[in-house]
């Protein structure tokens, strides 16, 4: 049985939400999606390979690059591919993304600010992820580390502004005493420093937690409320008369 060694890399963020690469007319065995990395050429170990294919595909290459592992499949169903039947050796490292590129970065690019027109309280960041990729799709190659710097920083301060406003807007309608930060998203400085701009505005406190291990994803939130209900066995036994609306408006 031929076979192939690559090597790829992984990138992940602290809420564990992975980045992949849509394939499209580049794949070579029929993927749709996949992550960034390669073949591993002659004379090469897997790191060097690494750094190789991203600096081609990408421009440049992250600080820290963890090996995780290997893992080895056959493929098979793959039409029109060369590569059907072979054994395919993957040699993984993971690399996470952070605010570092925004923090290096300067605002440059024009985005919209989601949402900015409507009068109630909900925001969605669809539209501010199409715009940018339509703005990406515009720019010339190639793209060096500094551009995503900058394009981080430039969808950072469109994102900010627009849960800003959203913040003033919710101050306004309800006159709270405090302000409490949680979730995921907070693990920006930014937005931390952002939001206490503005609650200062209205003289307000904000409160965050007291650990960097606590700016976790709001599903933590939702398990620890589960957890009470099951400890008070507190169950929905007729599960398929329970409604399900995934646009629910808290309006």
């Amino acid at each position: 049985m031929p076979e192939r060694n690559v090597a790829i890399v992984v990138f992940y963020d602290k809420e564990g939400n992975i980045i992949f690469q849509e394939r499209g007319s580049v794949s070579k065995v029929g993927e749709k999606y996949g992550f960034w990395g390669g073949q591993i050429e002659e004379g090469e170990t897997p790191k060097q390979t690494i750094k190789r294919e991203l600096t081609e595909e990408l421009g440049f290459v992250p600080e820290k690059l963890d090996y995780w592992g290997d893992c080895s499949f056959v493929i098979k169903g793959s039409k029109n591919s060369k590569y059907e039947g072979w054994l395919v050796k993957q040699y993984v490292f993971l690399s996470l993304v952070s605010g570092e590129l925004a923090k290096n970065g300067k605002a440059k690019y024009e985005l919209p600010v989601p949402m900015i027109g409507s009068k109630d309280l909900n925001f969605s960041f669809s539209g501010l992820k199409t715009a940018c990729l339509y703005k990406l799709q515009k720019l010339p190659r190639p793209w060096n580390k500094q551009f995503y710097c900058d394009f981080a920083a430039s969808f950072e301060n469109a994102a900010i502004e627009a849960l800003m406003i959203k913040l003033k807007k919710a101050i306004a309608i309800y006159q709270p005493k405090q302000i409490v930060l949680g979730g995921g998203v907070i693990n920006n400085l930014k937005l931390r420093k952002e939001a206490r701009k503005v609650a200062g505005q209205f003289n307000l406190e904000v409160f965050i937690p007291y650990d960097k291990k606590l700016f976790t994803d709001n599903a933590a939130m939702i398990g620890v409320c589960a957890w009470h209900q099951a400890q008070r066995k507190d169950f929905f036994k007729k599960i398929n008369l329970l409604d399900r609306k995934p646009n629910l408006n808290f309006n």
